[in-house]
């Protein structure tokens, strides 16, 4: 929560420098793996692909440690602060969109500056594996790797959420390292990983491979769609919803408790049922706590309504959605039509219900501070 905020609020300059930066650790870890994996060569394709995966989280290490704007881990930082209200859409896309570049950025420069224009690829075997690994990001369709991104950036927000619990650098670098070697090994996309090995692939001229059609349409447009997946949905809104959402009762409950009010001192709904499709009530509770009244008190009671009429007689069935429906109405009444300094009239406020003959019901609301403790 507190680092979403954080973002939201960071001035444009600040998030370009640390997208920038972001980018180019993301592939600086790229490139080690491509060079570590370069002069395998007479090694087999798992030996080749846990010697990448062991190599490749530096960059995702360097991004949490060192400091930096990540576009992909950002989608699950961004999002319970969003779906809580504490920041706008505007927030998150204003966040999202200047790290995308800049991290774009910050991954092309180390492709042609780190990589390219130092020499390191002009020569087999790494010229070969720089082909290979562009090659690969547009052999598969576009939903495939719209899949694999969704897999690719679970796995790295898993590893930022993960992060987020060590409390020194150790803990860090091992929470950091085991989910990201996983999604190196099984063979996931990332898109800023891939925005590095596309720009590299293309400077090392990789045989059929075009920039709008092979490496944006084909990779990095859906690669992005399936990080966003990824990071915003299956990391960052899962995760909201299990820690932070409320339901309305657990609201209720945490407003009365706040107020001094038990919840099991709550009348009771019964009689709720359907009918002909619409939903009817019955309006009779009672409350222990309200001791019996004799006819001048009654007298004293003020009625708040008027006359309710009762609905026909419907089998007993105490429902869920009876009692929320009771409790939120008692809420109101208590949280609305009382000052917070008179809380503890509040507290002596009652529902009655008296049902009589006639087929005429009365909905009392009381405020005869004897009747509840």
């Amino acid at each position: 929560m507190n680092a979403a905020r954080i973002n939201a609020s960071l001035r444009v300059e600040r998030l370009v420098a640390l997208g920038f930066l972001a980018g180019a650790y993301i592939a600086l870890g790229g490139l080690a793996g491509q060079i570590v994996i370069g002069g395998m060569t007479d090694q087999d394709e798992g030996t080749k692909r846990f010697a990448n995966g062991a190599v490749f989280p530096l960059g995702l290490m360097l991004v949490l440690i060192a400091g930096g704007g990540l576009y992909t881990g950002n989608t699950a930082i961004m999002t319970p602060s969003f779906l809580s209200g504490r920041i706008t859409i505007r927030d998150v896309l204003r966040n999202w969109g200047i790290l995308y570049v800049s991290n774009f950025a910050g991954a092309a420069s180390v492709a042609y500056f780190m990589a390219f224009e130092t020499g390191l690829f002009d020569k087999s075997p790494y010229r070969d594996e720089a082909q290979r690994q562009a090659a690969r990001m547009f052999e598969n369709g576009f939903g495939e790797v719209l899949l694999r991104g969704i897999g690719g950036n679970w796995l790295v927000c898993l590893a930022v959420w993960l992060s987020y619990a060590a409390n020194d650098i150790v803990g860090k670098v091992l929470a950091l390292w085991f989910p990201t070697m996983a999604f190196v090994v099984i063979g996931f996309d990332h898109c800023i990983a891939n925005m590095y090995f596309g720009t590299l692939g293309l400077m090392v001229d990789t045989p059929g491979m075009t920039f709008w059609k092979d490496f944006i349409w084909k990779n990095i447009i859906p690669a992005t769609i399936g990080n966003t997946i990824g990071g915003a949905v299956m990391v960052g809104a899962f995760y909201w919803f299990t820690y932070i959402y409320q339901f309305p009762e657990e609201k209720l409950k945490e407003r009365l408790g706040a107020m001094g009010i038990d919840e099991d001192d709550l009348p009771d709904i019964k009689n709720f049922s359907e009918v002909d499709g619409k939903q009817q009530q019955a309006l009779s509770w009672t409350t222990s706590s309200t001791p019996t009244m004799d006819s001048h008190q009654q007298q004293q009671v003020p009625l708040m309504t008027g006359h309710l009429r009762s609905p026909p007689p419907l089998p007993n069935a105490l429902t869920a959605r009876g009692r929320l429906m009771l409790r939120t109405t008692l809420s109101s009444c208590l949280t609305t039509t009382t000052p917070a300094h008179r809380v503890e009239e509040a507290r002596c406020r009652s529902l009655l219900f008296r049902r009589g003959g006639g087929g005429t019901s009365f909905f009392t609301f009381s405020k005869y501070k004897g009747l509840t403790s």
